[in-house]
């Protein structure tokens, strides 16, 4: 963009140090009137131009603020799988027991038709092993996120990667799930999420108009029983 140039004409009284000498009383103060009125005069144009750059540059930055709107026309959309780990050994960072493995199994089984792009886990082992059947027989990519009790690092991650708008599941905890639903203007009857309580799955539609809510417990006997407890609509 070339630069703007700006011309200012400055206006001088043409009287000399020598010619203040040789005024008489009037003459002296019909000069000063006339400064007076050069300063005004280049005042108002100062104050002129500034007011036509303000308005250029405004101008200018909203047409870009509304091309980057128009990137980003899909940010907060989208459809995201939302589910608790699946049971685990005891320990800081340890592996899904037996009923965990089994638990992953059926979730893959109740989501490998759901077209997912992403697989969001946290730097836990028994967050990566719930999404494991569906990344590695679906072959799909896998992000991480760092679990907090705002949701803010997961929405951050999903932006930075460019997957609003499209299929995303999110593994967290059952201290982070009830922070990520509230990130996400998803509303649900629960307050909090048990220790022993692995069977929540939230299927969350996110549109320019709304967010629907789904609300899931898949269970681990027979095949996948599932019971939709709640809908809710924003």
């Amino acid at each position: 963009m070339e630069p703007c140039r700006v011309h200012l004409l400055i206006l001088v009284s043409p009287a000399t140090n020598q010619d203040l000498f040789c005024m008489n009383r009037a003459e002296f103060h019909n000069l000063l009137q006339y400064n007076k009125q050069q300063r005004m005069m280049v005042r108002k144009m100062i104050t002129g131009i500034s007011l036509v750059l303000m308005l250029a540059a405004c101008g200018g930055a909203g047409k870009q603020a509304g091309a980057e709107l128009s990137e980003d026309s899909t940010f907060l959309t989208g459809t995201i799988y939302l589910v608790r780990h699946a049971e685990k050994y005891p320990g800081a960072d340890s592996t899904l027991s037996p009923a965990g493995r089994r638990r992953a199994g059926a979730l893959y089984r109740l989501l490998k038709d759901s077209s997912i792009s992403r697989i969001y886990c946290t730097p836990f082992k028994r967050s990566v092993q719930t999404g494991d059947s569906l990344r590695i027989l679906q072959k799909i990519d896998t992000a991480f996120y760092r679990p907090d009790s705002t949701g803010e690092s997961l929405l951050y991650e999903i932006s930075r990667r460019g997957d609003w708008g499209k299929h995303i599941l999110v593994v967290a905890h059952s201290n982070t799930m009830l922070p990520i639903l509230k990130s996400l203007n998803a509303k649900t009857r629960l307050d909090s999420i048990a220790d022993a309580d692995y069977s929540n799955l939230f299927i969350i539609h996110k549109t320019k108009t709304g967010t629907d809510v789904q609300h899931i417990r898949h269970l681990l006997h027979q095949q996948e029983e599932v019971l939709t407890e709640e809908t809710g609509k924003e």
